[in-house]
């Protein structure tokens, strides 16, 4: 008869467990979903064909942007995501990056001037800016961060 308990007891933990995380899971993918509803709206009223939208959740995830992208609405929820581009940019960029419990690396290429308009108290990392020429392209970076991080490497 003990036996039986423990074999009992041993199985409503493992369910338990297996409830928890598939709980964890679809609170996840519910958020990764509405920050990319969220973004794909944002691009409603852009004039422009050279848009990047990018989520990811629970994952990593490498975003290469286009040298001639206008803007990239990226989002990462507990996960991670590195972000570069494949050449300098020729003009000015937008970046929207949505950052909850994640970790979101930024490579900036060089030649480029970062215009950090964040809302991410105490996430940001590395930011340097380089003595760059007055036209030189600007990355703008907009959005917030939500118990992530968020780094810069040139």
């Amino acid at each position: 008869m003990e036996e039986k308990n423990q074999g009992s007891i041993i199985l409503k933990v493992v369910l338990g467990i297996a409830a928890a995380a598939a709980t964890v899971f679809g609170a996840v993918t519910g958020i990764m979903f509405a920050l990319l509803r969220r973004n794909i709206k944002k691009l409603e009223g852009v004039e422009t064909q050279n848009n990047v939208v990018t989520s990811v959740g629970l994952g990593k995830n490498d975003t290469i942007i286009a040298p001639e992208t206008d803007n990239a609405f990226l989002s990462c929820v507990a996960g991670k995501m590195t972000i570069s581009w494949s050449e300098k940019p020729a003009k000015n960029v937008n970046l929207d990056l949505t950052c909850i419990l994640g970790k979101v690396t930024v490579i900036i290429p060089d030649g480029v001037r970062v215009s950090l308009e964040m809302d991410a108290p105490n996430a940001i990392e590395n930011i340097e800016e380089a003595q760059l020429p007055e036209d030189a392209p600007v990355v703008t970076i907009t959005g917030k961060s939500t118990l992530g991080k968020v780094s810069f490497l040139r």
